[in-house]
């Protein structure tokens, strides 16, 4: 089963399987309706075909792969924290990081990769945050994804807010919701970023293979996801995967086209052409700069084949042994220099924040949002400063 590329199929099973599933899909509002899916990532991969052979020989890059586990509904409404899985349970760049206060989950395996202990642990999440709703939840049949199941039926853990439905098999490449536009969006945002520090890094003198890590990587992913990624994408993207049936995104056609839907689509894919273009002459700049040999195409870069999450012929055996094993997790990537990060004082937060607001003020056209949630944030940060002076004069008084 190919996972999130297109592959041979059969048409005519698929028109049955996908009949069959309309008429789980058609109870459900398109808010109550969701999809999961993973992709691999490697986060400091330049555009050089070149290099990438000369890694991939020697074996480098698997450290620094992560995988990304995505959930979001049809209406974009409501997209999940990213699970993201690495090769490290403690990465040396998270020394002096509470990680919990990242808006995503970190896990880890020796090989970055779902597995079916992860997978389990997921659902379980999920049908906790579905407390209360009744939701469909459609996954592919990767192998991780069979094997979190049954570890719940061995264990007889019922996810009562829950239905999950498999997709069509062999079909992801064309009824998978996330695959039909929306990750590969994600990576081009994630892509564009890293390009741009590359350069910044370069032209400082500094190697950015160094500089970078994993915790850049994930507040770049996290951002991408949040902000980039808008619910007209999303919706849009389900409509293409055909899963819906005659259910129309987040409205019916003509209800979306009258209320600016074309023009929101318009306007995402004219987002998504500029991201390209940037990494486009980012990559342009490194080749002119001699920082890449052999200039890899745009679109080979932002989606490389070797990222896809499948069950590969050759592979599955490994993955399927990993998939109902037990994680074994480093403490720190083995490449990863210390990271030494000074604690930061409340004095030295209200400084920089004080700062911040001051530019915006500034500003011809100021962001009045962002000053009202400046003068918000000082006020947590002084409410923290008064509650850490009263715990300090409690505990003088019994010492």
């Amino acid at each position: 089963m190919r996972h999130g590329e297109s592959a041979s199929v059969d048409m005519e099973a698929l028109e049955i399987s996908l009949y069959t599933l309309y008429t789980i899909v058609q109870p459900y509002a398109n808010d109550d309706i969701y999809n999961m899916d993973e992709t691999g990532l490697y986060w400091k991969a330049r555009p050089d075909r070149t290099l990438a052979s000369e890694e991939i020989a020697g074996g480098k890059k698997e450290k620094a792969r992560i995988t990304a586990n995505f959930c979001c509904n049809v209406t974009g409404s409501d997209k999940l924290p990213v699970w993201f899985i690495g090769t490290a349970k403690k990465p040396r760049c998270f020394k002096g990081i509470n990680i919990k206060n990242l808006d995503l989950v970190w896990r880890a395996n020796k090989k970055a990769w779902m597995t079916g202990k992860i997978f389990r642990e997921w659902l379980i999440w999920f049908n906790r945050r579905m407390t209360g709703r009744q939701v469909l939840l459609l996954i592919d049949g990767f192998s991780a994804h069979e094997a979190g199941l049954d570890l719940l039926k061995e264990e007889d853990i019922e996810l009562t807010n829950i239905n999950v439905q498999l997709l069509p098999a062999n079909a992801t490449s064309i009824c998978q919701p996330l695959d039909q536009g929306i990750i590969h969006a994600w990576k081009a945002y994630y892509r564009r970023r890293w390009l741009k520090f590359a350069l910044q890094e370069f032209e400082a003198e500094r190697d950015p293979d160094k500089s970078m890590n994993v915790l850049k990587a994930l507040r770049w992913g996290i951002t991408a996801w949040n902000e980039d990624i808008t619910s007209t994408t999303i919706a849009n993207c389900w409509l293409k995967s055909r899963v819906l049936g005659p259910k129309y995104g987040p409205q019916t056609r003509p209800e979306a086209e009258k209320n600016g839907w074309k023009e929101a689509v318009q306007q995402d894919d004219i987002q998504i052409k500029e991201t390209i273009n940037e990494i486009q002459d980012s990559i342009q700049k490194l080749s002119d700069s001699g920082r890449i040999r052999d200039m890899m195409s745009i679109s080979q870069f932002i989606n490389p084949t070797n990222e896809i999450v499948d069950d590969e012929d050759d592979e599955i055996l490994e993955k399927v042994i990993e998939a109902y094993a037990e994680g074994n997790e480093r403490d720190h990537e083995t490449d990863e220099e210390e990271i030494n990060i000074t604690p930061v004082r409340i004095s030295e937060a209200l400084t920089a924040l004080s700062q911040l607001r001051l530019y915006e003020e500034q500003q011809e056209y100021g962001d009045k949002e962002l000053i009202r949630r400046l003068n918000h944030f000082e006020q947590i940060i002084r409410a923290r400063e008064a509650g850490g002076m009263q715990q300090r004069t409690i505990t003088s008084y019994f010492s």
